[in-house]
């Protein structure tokens, strides 16, 4: 994806890993049968600075002790070293530090598994993914050992995350959609009338159906997850490519 003359170019989707799970408990009307899911990463650059919207898995979501093996059993997870986004750049000879900074879309394991990789960029958060991080409960699903150390040094915090204009010229807005996480975001490229909706939706392909009682039980706020998804509907109706975390990667 790549146009001349734009902000943003050498948009780039990784495929980070996998989960293996069967969605037809979760989501009515969902085909019973074991499907991979993939974990995804946005890799662009903006003026030439490399920037990165969420991190997928990294091999260390097997070294979070019972965490780990709890998530593992519930969400298998297929992830090699070769598969860590740190990995995949350094083949295209972009080092981790060339990486400027990191938005992050919120802080499940699947999004953020990557991230201790990057030591010296920003970290891009809403407020209310940083109120998840300060008072975190089990069903969060934050793994601590995924968290960089100087976190909170690091991080930049929107308090608003409706149409938040990070670069200042229109190339990348901040959209505010909650419902699956708290303070969950996405990103707009407007030069390319393109849309990274994070976990809005598991997957395109269910973006119309209803949710069982254990799919509503596995989103944070049911009822923002629903206006959320009536958002996405909207941006679909007028012609923008909408992306989820979980797409398969063409």
């Amino acid at each position: 994806m790549h146009k001349i003359g734009t902000k943003i170019t050498d948009v780039k989707i990784y495929v980070c890993g996998y989960c293996v799970n069967n969605l037809h408990r979760a989501i009515k009307g969902a085909r019973n049968e074991t499907r991979q899911f993939p974990a995804t990463a946005v890799f662009f650059r903006h003026d030439d600075d490399c920037w990165l919207f969420d991190t997928g898995y990294a091999t260390r979501i097997f070294k979070s002790g019972w965490q780990s093996r709890i998530y593992h059993w519930l969400n298998p997870v297929v992830c090699d070293a070769e598969n860590e986004l740190v990995r995949q750049l350094a083949k295209r000879n972009i080092p981790s530090c060339d990486v400027k900074g990191i938005i992050l879309s919120h802080l499940h394991p699947d999004h953020i598994g990557g991230l201790l990789d990057f030591p010296q960029s920003r970290i891009i958060i809403s407020e209310g993914v940083l109120s998840t991080l300060q008072k975190r409960t089990l069903s969060d699903l934050v793994f601590k050992s995924l968290l960089p150390n100087d976190m909170d040094r690091r991080c930049e915090v929107f308090s608003c995350v409706e149409d938040v204009d990070l670069f200042g010229d229109g190339s990348l807005m901040i959209k505010d959609i909650p419902g699956h996480a708290k303070g969950q975001i996405g990103i707009l490229l407007t030069e390319h009338n393109l849309f990274f909706a994070a976990d809005s939706c598991w997957n395109s392909e269910w973006i119309n159906n209803s949710l069982t009682p254990l799919g509503r039980f596995l989103q944070n706020d049911y009822t923002a997850y629903l206006e959320t998804l009536q958002k996405i509907q909207k941006m679909r109706e007028d012609d923008l490519t909408v992306v989820f975390s979980h797409e398969e990667v063409q």
